[in-house]
């Protein structure tokens, strides 16, 4: 995730809708530092923009971070370094998402909405893929409320981890030209520390479980017609699976690694069978 620091803070975050996490970045109001002005070019009008928790946005115009055209500059400036680039002996360039652009000729609205993504060589032997994210970090927390909300009360263990997580914000990751998507990534790494500090048992269970879903669950999908291996889920929803599992359940602090495990299989399975596996910030089920 890369910060754009200048916009830190200083963004209103205007909603969609109650239970989705795409947002709009709007342009402050008062802007002592001119920003208005300075990133023009980087912003577009957001017409009838309507704000469920703000009724006083209802049916205006709002002047808005365009993330498309961000991203639009930053990876063209990334892609110019990367060309000019002293890599040391033991890293090697093998792509980057817009480099591969660049060399099929893939313009416009595909490269607006890609992330680029950089995979690198290490020692000849180990392959790296880094995924370079532009985001901005906002105030405050989300008015959108889930499990993290209604499970963790006054009498829970985890009260106090809740208000340091809510008091040092979000951020808003870019999508498709004004819209921006919320991302509790520092959140969910606070929250897993908490975790696995409280109960080493999870951490053995977290990692099983990912290696799991890396070998196994690949492995099965390789005898079919699919050319690749095809993941049956991935790391985000494990992560929120074991959370939304330990927080709400404590008898199993309990149970050892292996029932602990099973019970989380369990759950990830109802949650594919039924289409409905559990999201610990959001209010509705991804």
């Amino acid at each position: 995730m890369v910060c754009l620091s200048k916009f830190s803070g200083k963004c209103d975050v205007v909603y969609r809708d109650r239970n989705k996490r795409h947002i709009f970045l709007r342009m402050p109001t008062l802007d002592e530092d001119e920003m208005r002005d300075s990133w023009s070019e980087f912003c577009s009008e957001v017409n009838n923009a309507v704000d469920p928790f703000d009724p006083t946005t209802d049916g205006n115009t709002c002047l808005c971070l365009n993330g498309s055209m961000l991203k639009q500059k930053f990876y063209s400036l990334l892609r110019e370094a990367f060309k000019s680039i002293s890599w040391p002996s033991n890293i090697k360039l093998l792509s980057s998402t817009g480099l591969t652009f660049d060399r099929l000729k893939l313009i416009g609205a595909m490269q607006a909405a890609a992330s680029e993504q950089v995979d690198l060589l290490r020692k000849d032997q180990l392959k790296v893929s880094v995924d370079l994210s532009l985001a901005v970090e906002c105030k405050g927390w989300p008015l959108l409320s889930g499990m993290f909300d209604s499970v963790i009360d006054e009498g829970h263990p985890a009260f106090p981890i809740k208000n340091e997580i809510k008091n040092s914000g979000f951020h808003a990751v870019s999508k498709l030209g004004p819209i921006w998507r919320i991302s509790w990534s520092r959140a969910e790494a606070t929250m897993l520390k908490y975790i696995f500090s409280e109960n080493g048992k999870a951490a053995v269970v977290y990692r099983v479980a990912k290696l799991i879903n890396e070998t196994h669950f690949v492995e099965a999908c390789e005898h079919t017609t699919v050319s690749v291996g095809i993941n049956v889920c991935d790391t985000y929803t494990l992560k929120h699976l074991l959370m939304c599992y330990l927080i709400s359940n404590s008898s199993c602090c309990g149970k050892d690694c292996g029932e602990m495990l099973l019970d989380l299989l369990n759950l990830l399975l109802d949650g594919l069978s039924s289409g409905n596996c559990p999201f610990f910030f959001f209010p509705c089920w991804c």
